[in-house]
């Protein structure tokens, strides 16, 4: 009997160098899920149109205080422009009426609405148009609310002067013109 082994491979001593991490060579890359980040992205998109729709609530439910606030500040705009432009057209009131005056030996007892609106002309902008309130023969009143002056038509007074708030006795030659602004107070100017 021969001992020597019967279909036996040789032994073949390999070295054992172990390959340093760095050098493995590459592998295919396994192909990475991207559904966390679409998750993500859906979840974030959802709560975006959420809060969306909240703040949509909030303002619809508040919108009427936010409105009323905002719809007051444009409306005293609003109105201190239309004063501003009553002003103006006292201005041009009163400038007729001295216009007037100069032409009739500085005496405007004579005026009529219908002599100082060819001094007029077209100029008001926002007045509607004026009335003579001779004071000297109707109403010898020194408060500028009785003689009636609107937002809409301007009050030309004969025989006054403005003061302040009231008005003072003129002579012929004097006229004051009121109009009431939007505020609730008067514009008063003497000629």
């Amino acid at each position: 009997m021969d001992n020597s082994p019967i279909n036996q491979a040789p032994i073949v001593n390999l070295p054992v160098n172990p390959i340093p991490p760095n050098q493995i060579p590459p592998t295919s890359p396994a192909k990475k899920s991207h559904l966390g980040l679409i998750l993500g992205l859906s979840i974030g998109g959802v709560i975006v149109v959420a809060l969306i729709v909240v703040l949509i609530v909030i303002l619809a439910n508040n919108g009427i205080k936010t409105n009323t606030v905002i719809g007051n500040a444009v409306s005293s705009l609003n109105a201190s422009q239309r004063d501003t432009s009553r002003r103006q057209d006292v201005g041009r009131i009163t400038s007729a009426l001295q216009a007037f005056s100069a032409d009739n030996g500085n005496d405007v007892a004579s005026v009529t609405e219908s002599n100082l609106k060819e001094y007029i002309g077209s100029d008001l902008q926002i007045l509607s148009g004026f009335s003579i309130d001779d004071s000297l023969k109707f109403n010898n009143s020194n408060n500028i609310s009785d003689y009636n002056p609107t937002t809409s038509a301007a009050v030309v007074i004969l025989g006054k002067t403005c003061l302040g708030l009231t008005m003072t006795d003129g002579t012929d030659s004097d006229a004051a013109v009121v109009v009431k602004l939007e505020s609730d107070q008067y514009y008063c100017v003497s000629m």
